[in-house]
């Protein structure tokens, strides 16, 4: 952009997580508790997203108000049934407005995305509320949706939020490139008895300038049954048996989940607790180290004989490089 003598050029964006990302279960010596052989935590089943077009429509028109802090032109069941005759559980829609809100909602993978073509195209403004404004412009958007019933509230609690920030590298002309934040978000994983259901989550990004960016949910909806699940085997022993299936690999505990495979989705599956990890395969090539490519793993927790459940699953007919 050349602006008077002056030019800017965005050159990336860089994720920089800050230190309140964690990872584990949330909630300190609760996080102990349930690591130890004796905790017990319930079984959960799976609820099928809600994909009604009024339903759909009355969701996804709420939440784009909450991102343009004002009232716009009604979303209608009309324009999601169209988008689902094009692709069924899919809706692409336009809220119209100045703010350039874009929609997206997709039934089989749980996600509904609300962004602010806007804001989020913001790469020159000047001013930055900082990161304590922002997370008052989250707490605000958060308690909104929820009492007004946009998201299902079950396992979302804004103590349990992650937060990071988005930065953007710049150069301008005789000087050093320089970063600086773009935007501030804020994650808050569901949970269940202080455990979390992996990959569900609702994700807001506030810009620099204090506008919502964008709002995002993702992943699985569950609750609790009756059934319990009693911890036979520790985080640590599990641990020990994620490097011992892993040698040579990266092992990084993630802590307790509630996992259920994309395909189990659609159906009301239960979910057991499971401990999980991240793997990185690591490998010597040529003389210097390389990362094969990184998975999860999940063991359950009270019978060893069970097989690990690995996401994403390996792919026997994978060839490899095929320009080797």
């Amino acid at each position: 952009m050349t602006k008077k003598t002056s030019l800017v050029i965005v050159v990336f964006a860089l994720l920089v997580a800050s230190n309140s990302w964690t990872q584990g279960i949330p909630g300190g010596e609760q996080s102990k508790n349930l690591s130890n052989v004796g905790a017990v935590l319930p079984v959960v089943k799976i609820r099928p997203e809600r994909v009604e077009p009024e339903d759909v429509a009355r969701r996804t028109g709420g939440i784009a108000a909450v991102v343009a802090g004002k009232d716009l032109p009604s979303i209608s069941s009309a324009e999601v049934s169209q988008a689902f005759v094009k692709s069924p559980g899919r809706a692409d829609l336009f809220a119209e407005s100045v703010d350039r809100i874009s929609v997206r909602f997709d039934a089989q993978r749980g996600e509904m995305f609300v962004v602010s073509g806007q804001v989020a195209d913001d790469f020159t403004s000047s001013e930055d509320v900082g990161a304590a404004r922002a997370q008052s412009v989250f707490e605000k958007a958060l308690d909104a949706m929820i009492s007004e019933k946009l998201l299902d509230p079950e396992g979302v609690a804004v103590q349990n939020a992650r937060s990071g920030r988005l930065m953007q590298g710049e150069t301008k002309r005789d000087e050093k490139p320089i970063t600086r934040v773009k935007e501030y978000f804020f994650e808050v994983p569901r949970t269940v008895a202080g455990v979390e259901v992996f990959g569900s989550k609702v994700t807001v990004s506030v810009h620099r300038s204090g506008r919502i960016a964008s709002v995002r949910t993702v992943g699985p909806l569950v609750t609790p049954t009756a059934d319990r699940v009693k911890r036979l085997f520790s985080a640590e022993k599990l641990s020990e048996r994620a490097r011992n299936d892993n040698p040579g690999s990266k092992v990084v505990p993630i802590g307790l989940r509630y996992f259920a495979m994309p395909e189990a989705r659609k159906e009301s599956a239960l979910l057991r607790p499971r401990e999980g990890f991240f793997i990185t395969p690591l490998a010597e090539v040529e003389g210097r180290q390389v990362q094969g490519r990184s998975h999860y793993v999940f063991y359950a927790i009270d019978n060893e004989r069970e097989p690990a459940i690995v996401w994403p699953r390996p792919n026997p007919q994978a060839k490899g490089d095929p320009r080797k």
